[in-house]
C-alpha cells in the first residue's frame, strides 16, 4: 500500500473508533467522507479486517455501504440482527425516511448492482464487502410496470425501463416480486399485441426469459399466441432484428424441452429450413441458439420427425453450412457451441443406435436380398440364380451350385456358409454391420472388389476373414464414437468429419476396413491372430481420432501413418522403458520407496498451482444454464478459494471475483452422486455426475462444480485433496506417479547401466582382527 493510502487508512481508523464511542448503542461505526475518498475506502475496508475496530465476533462482518445521492457508511454489520432493522438504522444515519422501500445489496466490482441480500443468501457478505442501499424489490418491480402501462408516454420512451427490467430479471428476490405482480403476462401482452418492436421488444423477449429461468412459472402455462409470435420471429434475419432472433431461439429451445403442453407448437411453427439458413449468420448467439434449438427438437421429436429432422442435417447443404459456417467460420468454436455439436453428433447416431439394436429376422426378405448384393458385386453373379441356388428349397437340381456358393460365401468371411444372414444375430452391432457393409460394396465397388480378390489369391490359413472382421469393426467403431450413448451434460468432444459429408459413418467405416485388411497383411495374421489384429486396429483409429481430421479422406491418411510397424513400435518403446523398473527387486525397491515422497511433492506442487491458476466452469441450477459461467481460483497463499462470475475464456483476477470461502471452513470434498447439486437436478443422469464435486462449508452450505473435462476433474479434486491433507486417488496422479518414479529411478541408476544388478543387497565382509591400521603417508 502506499504511503498516501496508509495515511488514509490510518485517519479511518481514527476517526470510526472516535464515533464508535458515540453510537454503541446502534452497534455502527459510521464515517462520512467526500466523494473523492470513497474509492480509498472502498479498496481499504478489506485491508482493515485484521484492525481492533472493537469487539470482534465470527456474525460481525465489516462491510462498506453506499447509498445514491449520500456518502459512504463503513460499517459492522451482526449477522444476526434482521435486515430490516440493519437497513433502518443505514438509512437513520443518512437521515432517510421509509426505510421499508429499501434493501440491501451486493455491488460487483465494476460497480454495478448485484443480487439483493436475503435471509437466504446473506451469508455470501464477508469483511470487505461492498454493499447497496437501493429500492425494494417489491416497490421495484411496481414502479417498473406502472411505467410500462403509461399511455401517456410512447413505448419508444420507455427504453431506459426496458433494460432496467432486463437487468432485474435475473435477480430470484425481484423476479419473485415482478411475477407477484402479473408481470409476465404483461410482457406476453407486449408480445403479441406488436406495440413493441426493435431493440425495446429483444428487451423484452430477454426479461421474459430470465423470468422463465426461475421455475417460478411453469412454461405450460403460456398464451398460445404468445408463442406462435415468438415462432414468427426467428423468420427474420435481418441485422437490425438480430437480438429478436437470438432471444426468440432461446425461449422456444426452453418452449420444446420444458413444455409438452407447446412442444409441438413450436415443432409445426419453426422452419427447419430457415433454422440451417442462421447457422450463416454473422452472430455468433444466433448461430448457438439455431443448434441448440435444432437438439431440443431431436430430443423430444417423434421417431418419424426426429428422421425427418436427421435427413436435413444429413443433407449435403446443411452439413456444408455447419462445416464452413460454425467449425471453420471467422471465429473459434466456442466452450458452449463446441457443446451442442457434441450433442448434434450423439443425436445424429441416435439413427445408428436402433439399426444396432435391431434383431435379425432370418426370414426378412430385406435382408436376405442385402446378402445376395455382397455376393454379385463380388463374384459378379446374376441375383435371380443366387436366390434360386441359395434359398429354394429343391436342393437336388441344385447341389453343384450351392456347394460353390458356400466356397464364395466362405471366402467372403462369413462364419456360417450355409446361412450367411445368421452371422447377424448378435446385437449390438446388429444389422448396422450388414448395411456398413452393402455400403462399401455399393458406393466403394472397385476397392470392395480387389479386397475380395486379394483375399481369394492368399492361403487359406492367412486369408483375412472380411465379413468377421467388417461386424467386429462395426462394433469397436460404436464402442469408440460412443453410439447410443446419451450426451455428456459436460461434453465438448466432437469429430468434425460426421460434419462434412452425408453417411459420414458408412464412409469412415469403408476407410477403416481396407486399413485393417492391410493391416491383417502386414501383420501376416492367421485365424488365430483375429483378436491381436482387432486390438491393432484399435490403437491405429484412436490416434487417427486423436487428430480430429475434417473428412474422412483425411481421416485415412491419419490411419496410414500409423501402420502396425509404427504401431509395435510404440508398444515396444513403452514396453522397454518399463522392463527394468519391474519387478521386486529388493534395491529398486528400496530406491522406490525413497524418491516417492518427493514425487508426490512435485505432484501435490503441480495440482496447487493449477489450482491457483483457477478454472471456468458451467453454471448448473435444476438443469444446465446454457452459456453461463463462473470461475473459480485459489489464493497463492492456499488459504482461500475466490469464486465469481465470468464470461467465457476469460480469466477474472482475484479482486475481481466477490465470493470467498476460507480452507479453513471446508469441511469435506464430496463426488459425483453424493453433491447436492446433482441431488437436486432434475438431470440426474450418470454421465453427469462422474464430473461432479462440491465443497461441503459451514454450516449446511456448498461450492458446486461440474468440471467440463475429465482432465479438469482430476485436477480440481486431486488438488483440494492435498489442500484437504488427503491422498490423490485420480487415474491421472496415478498415471504421473509411475511416469515422474520411473524418470527418476532411471536418472539414479543411471551408472548401473548394462549391469546385472543383485536380487539381495552383497553380503557384509568379517570384521577384521583388530583396527590398529597403520597409515604410510
Amino acid at each position: 500500500m502506499s504511503i498516501i493510502g496508509d495515511l488514509a487508512l490510518r485517519s479511518v481508523v481514527l476517526e470510526s473508533e472516535g464515533r464508535r464511542s458515540r453510537r454503541e448503542t446502534s452497534g455502527f461505526s459510521t464515517m462520512r467522507r467526500s466523494r473523492a475518498s470513497r474509492e480509498i475506502i472502498k479498496v481499504d475496508v478489506e485491508d482493515t479486517a485484521h484492525v481492533p475496530f472493537g469487539t470482534k465476533h465470527k456474525d460481525v462482518v465489516k462491510v462498506a455501504v453506499e447509498m445514491q445521492g449520500q456518502t459512504t457508511q463503513l460499517v459492522d454489520l451482526d449477522q444476526k440482527e434482521s435486515l430490516e432493522m440493519i437497513v433502518e438504522k443505514l438509512c437513520e444515519g443518512w437521515g432517510v425516511e421509509n426505510s421499508h422501500y429499501y434493501s440491501l445489496s451486493l455491488v460487483s466490482h465494476e460497480g454495478a448492482r448485484g443480487v439483493y441480500i436475503t435471509e437466504k443468501n446473506r451469508y455470501q457478505i464477508k469483511n470487505g464487502s461492498y454493499l447497496r442501499v437501493s429500492t425494494a424489490p417489491s416497490k421495484a418491480a411496481r414502479d417498473i410496470i406502472t411505467r410500462i402501462k403509461n399511455r401517456n408516454r410512447p413505448m419508444a420512451e420507455k427504453k431506459p425501463v426496458m433494460q432496467r427490467l432486463a437487468q432485474m430479471s435475473s435477480d430470484e428476490t425481484f423476479a419473485v416480486e415482478f411475477i407477484t405482480s402479473d408481470g409476465v403476462t404483461l410482457l406476453m401482452d407486449l408480445v403479441v399485441s406488436g406495440v413493441t418492436t426493435g431493440e425495446n421488444l429483444g428487451l423484452v423477449l430477454a426479461a421474459f426469459l430470465a423470468l422463465m429461468d426461475h421455475g417460478i412459472v411453469s412454461w405450460n402455462s403460456l398464451n398460445p399466441r404468445f408463442v406462435q409470435r415468438v415462432a414468427s420471429f426467428v423468420n427474420k434475419s435481418t441485422v437490425a432484428e438480430a437480438i429478436i432472433v437470438q432471444r426468440a431461439l432461446a425461449i422456444l429451445e426452453s418452449i420444446v424441452l420444458l413444455s409438452d403442453a407447446f412442444c409441438q407448437v413450436v415443432s409445426g411453427q419453426v422452419s427447419l429450413q430457415v433454422l440451417t439458413e442462421h447457422f450463416k449468420s454473422p452472430a455468433a448467439e444466433i448461430q448457438l441458439n439455431s443448434v441448440t434449438l435444432i437438439n431440443a427438437l431431436l430430443i423430444k421429436a417423434t421417431p418419424a420427425k426426429a428422421k425427418e429432422i436427421l435427413d436435413i442435417i444429413n443433407s449435403r447443404h446443411v452439413q456444408g453450412l455447419i462445416l464452413q459456417g460454425i467449425i471453420d467460420g471467422r471465429r473459434a468454436v466456442g466452450a458452449e457451441m463446441a457443446h451442442q455439436l457434441h450433442v448434434l453428433q450423439v443425436l445424429l447416431f441416435c439413427c445408428l443406435d436402433d439399426r444396432i439394436q435391431t434383431e435379425l429376422d432370418p426370414g426378412d426378405p430385406e435382408q436376405l436380398d442385402k446378402v445376395r448384393k455382397l455376393y454379385a458385386l463380388a463374384f459378379d453373379r446374376d441375383l435371380s440364380a443366387q436366390g434360386s441356388a441359395l434359398f429354394a428349397e429343391n436342393k437336388g437340381a441344385i447341389r453343384r451350385s450351392k456347394v460353390e456358393y458356400m466356397e464364395n460365401y466362405k471366402k467372403l468371411g462369413f462364419t456360417n456358409h450355409t446361412s450367411p444372414i445368421l452371422d447377424f444375430e448378435e446385437t449390438p452391432p446388429g444389422l448396422l454391420a450388414l448395411d456398413c457393409m452393402l455400403y462399401f460394396a455399393e458406393n466403394h465397388t472397385e476397392s470392395y472388389n480387389k479386397l475380395v480378390f486379394e483375399n481369394s489369391c492368399r492361403d487359406d490359413q492367412y486369408v483375412c476373414p472380411f465379413a468377421r472382421c467388417a461386424i467386429a469393426l462395426t462394433l469397436l467403431l460404436c464402442k469408440m464414437l460412443q453410439v447410443g450413448e446419451p450426451p455428456l451434460e459436460t461434453g465438448q468432444d466432437y469429430h468434425p468429419m460426421f460434419f462434412a459429408t452425408p453417411n459420414a459413418f458408412e464412409e469412415v467405416f469403408c476407410v477403416c476396413i481396407q486399413s485393417l485388411n492391410k493391416t491383417w497383411r502386414e501383420m501376416r495374421a492367421i485365424h488365430e491372430d483375429f483378436d491381436k489384429v482387432m486390438d491393432v486396429c484399435r490403437e491405429q483409429i484412436g490416434m487417427a481420432l486423436s487428430h480430429r481430421p475434417r473428412s474422412p479422406t483425411i481421416f485415412g491418411t491419419k490411419l496410414q501413418d500409423y501402420s502396425y510397424h509404427e504401431i509395435i513400435r510404440q508398444i515396444q518403446d513403452s514396453r522397454v522403458s518399463k522392463l527394468p523398473l519391474d519387478g521386486d527387486v529388493e534395491p529398486l525397491c528400496g530406491l522406490r520407496k525413497t524418491i516417492t515422497p518427493g514425487v508426490v511433492q512435485l505432484i501435490k506442487a503441480h495440482r496447487l498451482s493449477h489450482l491457483v491458476k483457477g478454472g471456468l466452469f458451467q453454471k448448473f441450477n435444476k438443469r444446465r444454464v446454457k452459456d453461463k459461467f463462473w470461475f473459480c481460483r485459489l489464493a497463492p497463499n492456499f488459504k482461500a478459494f475466490h469464486y465469481g462470475d465470468a464470461g467465457e475464456g476469460t480469466t477474472p483476477d482475484i479482486d475481481q471475483l466477490s465470493g470467498k470461502l476460507d480452507l479453513a471452513d471446508i469441511k469435506q470434498l464430496v463426488t459425483g452422486k453424493q453433491c447436492p447439486h446433482m441431488k437436486e437436478s432434475r438431470s440426474q443422469k450418470d454421465s453427469v455426475t462422474p464430473y461432479a464435486f462440491s465443497l461441503l462449508y459451514y454450516p449446511d452450505l456448498s461450492l458446486d462444480f461440474v468440471a467440463p473435462t475429465k482432465e479438469m476433474y482430476d485436477m480440481w479434486t486431486d488438488g483440494i485433496s492435498a489442500l484437504l491433507d488427503q491422498e490423490m486417488t485420480s487415474k491421472t496422479t496415478k498415471k504421473e506417479m509411475e511416469m515422474l518414479l520411473s524418470m527418476e529411478m532411471r536418472l539414479a541408476l543411471l551408472d548401473t547401466e548394462g549391469l546385472q544388478l543383485p536380487s539381495e543387497p552383497p553380503p557384509l565382509p568379517p570384521e577384521p582382527d583388530n583396527y590398529d591400521f597403520a597409515v604410510k603417508l
